[in-house]
């Protein structure tokens, strides 16, 4: 009797989404290809509840995979394999990368710039905190092994009412506490991150995957990390002011605040033990972060507030930035010379409604984000001006034509009435680019993204002013939307990110890395050793440069400053990104026209 296999594909953003995929398989474990039926209905997660279209029904006639070709046969048995086999881990690497990408399935073993969630998990903790919008227990026991194994202290932050399995999986476990933070209507918590704490240091890991198997090994992803030591026993406690602990620190601070009010009390393997929340952070020194933290959280924020979260924040931020870039590889030279001729890319995995609602369709709420994306430096002294965006969107044949199929099309949603009012604005519509571009050295044409990336960046050069890596999706709800006067913010939803910036990497290269796991598993039962002192390293540069690492190979400058000690970033498209054919047509999840994939499967 054949066995169904949940390979439910990843819920998202602002709402549930009917997408029923099954694939039935034989106890024995070789696939019988008559019983491989995969029901790819996918409807957008990523819509507000009101926004959601009736559930379809599956189409009559379900895709049978053609059993008579041996590669193909053989590719449906790897398939299957592959989403049901343990993903083995990889050691966290010592990197200077600003940023890097999940390992996928489609990589090579040991792919330069990527590494794994399981991987940055692992290590002696003793208590921690998961956020994210869905988790599959499965994935987690695998992941949090480590963590689950020595009782030690774990809160969950996710949605209410998202997961059933997974409320009662927690409500058995006396060291997991699961948290569900208060939302807008409309709204949801997605912010996806880890803060992993011990005695030595905490490790914060933000990136842009829920917790599901096929999302994490299928699905280009992005990561940031950073350790951070615990301040010396000597060292006061620092207030909990808007300031005391830098901008990333304060910024965390703040964000659990809202979702750990109070504290919490877990049965660990050492008896009962009440966890702080969020003053627990006082106790660490954030100096030497290598991003600035972008979060959103729910409600309507105005005056001071206003600029402390969403797309606000993001352009406060950008306006502070230092007034000149010691960009290595080239002579100091003035802001306004170097971003002059910036240009903006908007990649995300969530299409929802740029319009402001009501009867007018008009792109407006696009261009308020553009706006704020567009700011510059305050020191550049250069006229306001909405740069020109590439909006990075893959078609429905490059959905297709993936390496699973139109299954990945499953966590990146896009209710047609949202794409249809880009499409009716021609200015919008030429934004519209390819996620593949020929030859990308890091080879993720055929990988679909759930990563979500804002950059900025010389169209020449292809310097990069700055990069945003975040779970916020092109959503009102996400970033915020400004009233009619700009005088206060709405968000809807909890997010969170990085903005990495010249200034911050130099700021984190200036000082000894620091890493928790290394002091915490000192030999001989030592105690740990005394944090990096304190303060920048002499002669070390107030900006370091970033470039595209596939841009090296084809564009001088960018090879030239990559060589002068210029910080590569593993972009998984291009800059600039190729525009649209004319006959392209942007990827809308809840559009069925019956076209196979090469796996024979429908949409």
């Amino acid at each position: 009797m054949a066995q169904p296999i949940d390979l439910t594909i990843s819920d998202d953003e602002d709402g549930p989404r009917p997408c029923r995929t099954s694939l039935r398989v034989h106890k024995g474990g070789a696939l019988p290809l008559t019983n491989a039926v995969v029901d790819l209905t996918c409807i957008s997660s990523e819509c507000t509840e009101e926004e959601q279209p009736a559930k379809r029904a599956r189409p009559a006639g379900s895709t049978t995979v053609d059993e008579a070709t041996p590669l193909r046969a053989r590719e449906e048995r790897e398939r299957a394999a592959s989403l049901t086999t343990p993903f083995c881990k990889l050691p966290p690497p010592d990197t200077l990368d600003p940023f890097m990408l999940l390992h996928t399935n489609a990589d090579p073993r040991g792919a330069a710039h990527t590494t794994t969630l399981e991987a940055l998990f692992d290590g002696e903790w003793s208590w921690a905190v998961l956020s994210n919008y869905t988790m599959r227990t499965r994935w987690l026991q695998r992941a949090c092994a480590s963590i689950l194994d020595a009782r030690c202290p774990l809160i969950l932050l996710a949605p209410e009412g998202k997961d059933v399995e997974l409320a009662a999986w927690a409500a058995e476990q006396p060291s997991v506490c699961l948290v569900h933070p208060k939302v807008e209507k409309f709204g949801t918590h997605h912010a996806k991150f880890a803060l992993l704490f011990c005695a030595a240091g905490l490790r914060v890991v933000v990136h842009t995957s829920n917790y599901l198997e096929n999302e994490v090994r299928n699905m280009t992803q992005g990561v940031w990390w950073q350790d951070f030591p615990r301040r010396p026993a000597s060292a006061a406690r620092p207030a909990p002011t808007r300031d005391a602990l830098g901008q990333f620190g304060s910024t965390l601070h703040a964000y659990l605040r809202r979702v750990l009010a109070t504290p919490i009390k877990l049965t660990t393997a050492g008896g009962e033990r009440a966890i702080a929340g969020a003053d627990a952070l006082l106790d660490f020194d954030f100096d030497a972060a290598g991003a600035h933290l972008l979060a959103s959280v729910p409600g309507k924020h105005a005056g001071a507030e206003m600029e402390r979260w969403g797309h606000p924040q993001l352009a406060a931020l950008v306006r502070a930035e230092p007034a000149t870039s010691a960009l290595l590889g080239q002579s100091r030279a003035a802001m306004s010379e170097v971003c002059a001729s910036d240009e903006l890319v908007l990649q995300f995995s969530s299409f929802s409604s740029v319009s402001r609602g009501g009867a007018d369709e008009r792109c407006l709420w696009l261009w308020e984000l553009c706006s704020s994306l567009s700011a510059n430096p305050q020191s550049a002294r250069l006229p306001p001006r909405l740069l020109t965006a590439h909006i990075v969107w893959p078609t429905r044949d490059e959905v297709r034509d993936c390496h699973i199929g139109w299954k990945g099309g499953g966590a990146i949603p896009a209710l047609r009435d949202n794409v249809e009012k880009v499409l009716r604005d021609p200015v919008a519509r030429r934004c519209l680019r390819r996620w593949t571009s020929p030859c990308h050295q890091l080879g993720r044409a055929s990988v679909t993204a759930h990563l979500k990336s804002y950059v900025r960046f010389d169209p020449v050069s292809k310097r990069v002013a700055w990069l945003a890596m975040t779970s916020s999706n092109l959503s009102k709800a996400a970033w915020g939307e400004q009233d009619a006067w700009g005088k206060q913010l709405y968000i809807k939803s909890y997010e969170v990110g990085v903005l990495i910036t010249p200034s911050t990497l130099a700021n984190a290269r200036s000082r000894p890395r620091f890493n928790c796991q290394a002091i915490s598993s000192a030999p001989g039962g030592e105690p740990p050793s005394p944090p990096p002192a304190p303060g920048a390293l002499p002669g070390a540069p107030s900006a370091i440069a970033m470039v595209p690492v596939h841009e090296a190979a084809t564009v001088p400058t960018a090879g030239a400053l990559l060589a002068a000690g210029a910080a590569a970033l593993p972009l998984p498209y291009a800059l600039l990104p190729p525009p649209y054919d004319q006959q392209d047509v942007p990827w809308m999840s809840n559009v069925h026209k019956g076209e196979q994939d090469a796996w024979g499967n429908e949409h």
